[in-house]
């Protein structure tokens, strides 16, 4: 037995082989359409959003306010292993003062082998200065972060090299001795699969992520993004009705909306999916091609232009380059991520290598999720 925390926990677990996270979706739940898994802290369960531009994990604490939809686990705060730090966290335009705390985290709340632990420094929310959305206030929500904050020079040799949660789960002490996870949503994007430490089957191709030293412009920008060589809004008989020549973009779990650039968000904000296109094409690096088809994301647009929501507030100095690709948009999608070469790699329904003969109408033009 160790002690630790004051108080005496058993003995610390470590995975050898991948873990596999069965997460649901808070479908009919206001201002949420997020993936969320079940996670045990210091004896307390957490429900908390799997978010792929988070670095830190991030609770709720006892003082928030607290509604019947979104009770889902609270810290109370003055437990005995506050760290003494304090801070603040931005989401968006929701901004958080954060208490650090160390306590035993388990990924499996109902694992046989209770007892087991991981110690891991966390954040519990003391405030919250919500933003509205659709005319409601986003309450504070606990958050599970799977991307290391990329600072702004390491792209492309490693993402490890900081204190964020992400370290302390896939360094060298950490749970995971393969620095590599993915995220697998079914095409009804009622559930997903997480992978920790492993790797969905299906995987037709890994780009690098981005980086400062390429893009100046990303200086203070910790999101995790890759690059866009080619994006086009495809009619159904497979034409391009426009080019974007050049694209950031990132994958976001934690956002449920697709937000285009602004020049596409002022010629494309009230798009239906009858309004004659079929979907997005999206040309990365080392030739791999994403088809992110219009009826995924075509209500989620409109619905953004209804709250002014073009290009993320949050990234106004990239407003006319940068994609935001939420999870409405990744239904049949497989993300994953490899933290020790920083790329990641995509799989799924609407994913393909482009060989260079392809001609004539786009290959997933009219393609069905059923």
């Amino acid at each position: 037995m160790v002690c630790w925390g004051g108080r005496f926990v058993g003995h610390p677990r470590r995975y050898n082989m991948p873990l596999k996270l069965q997460l649901y979706h808070t479908q009919g739940v206001p201002n949420e359409g997020v993936y969320k898994a079940i996670i045990k802290i210091g004896g307390i369960d957490f429900h908390v959003i799997v978010d792929t531009c988070s670095s830190d994990l991030v609770v709720r604490g006892h003082c928030c306010s607290r509604t019947q939809l979104h009770d889902v686990g609270s810290w109370p705060l003055g437990h005995g292993t506050a760290t003494g730090e304090q801070s603040v966290v931005v989401y968006g335009s929701q901004t958080n003062r954060i208490a650090w705390y160390k306590d035993e985290m388990d990924m499996v709340p109902d694992a046989t082998d209770a007892g087991t632990y991981h110690p891991v420094s966390f954040g519990v929310i003391v405030s919250s200065k919500s933003h509205r959305v659709q005319g409601l206030v986003m309450p504070a929500r606990s958050i599970l972060g799977l991307f290391a904050r990329q600072g702004t020079r390491c792209c492309g040799h490693g993402i490890l090299d900081d204190e964020s949660f992400v370290k302390q789960i896939f360094g060298k002490q950490g749970y995971f001795r393969n620095p590599v996870y993915s995220l697998c949503i079914d095409r009804t994007g009622g559930t997903a699969e997480l992978i920790l430490g492993g790797l969905h089957e299906g995987i037709k191709g890994w780009v690098p992520l981005v980086s400062a030293i390429e893009y100046p412009m990303l200086e203070d920008c910790p999101h995790c993004m890759i690059r866009i060589r080619r994006a086009s809004v495809v009619a159904h008989d497979g034409t391009s009705l426009l080019n974007f020549p050049f694209v950031l973009a990132r994958f976001d779990t934690g956002n449920t909306w697709l937000s285009l650039p602004r020049s596409a968000y002022q010629r494309y904000s009230c798009i239906t999916r009858d309004q004659g296109f079929a979907g997005l094409r999206l040309e990365l690096d080392n030739s791999l091609v994403l088809f992110l088809p219009a009826f995924l994301f075509s209500a989620s647009v409109a619905e953004a232009q209804a709250t002014g929501f073009g290009a993320l507030a949050e990234d106004t100095t990239l407003e006319d380059t940068l994609m935001v690709i939420g999870n409405s948009a990744m239904k049949g999608m497989t993300v994953a991520c490899n933290l020790a070469t920083a790329e990641l790699g995509f799989g799924g329904v609407f994913t393909m290598v482009n060989d260079g003969k392809t001609v004539g109408p786009y290959p997933f033009v009219g393609a069905s999720m059923v």
